[in-house]
């Protein structure tokens, strides 16, 4: 019972720890420029 718990926890840490990764990752390729048009467009996601 102990190791199901533990299992969704560090399931749950590695999917809160990709989703920041995704999120850091697109705002460092807005902020290095690498599509002005989505930039210009008012970067209303």
């Amino acid at each position: 019972m102990e190791f199901l718990v533990f299992l969704i926890t560090v399931s749950a840490v590695i999917a809160v720890f990709e989703l920041a990764a995704i999120r850091f990752g697109t705002d460092s390729r807005e902020g290095l420029g690498d599509s002005p048009r989505m930039r210009s467009g008012g970067g209303s996601l």
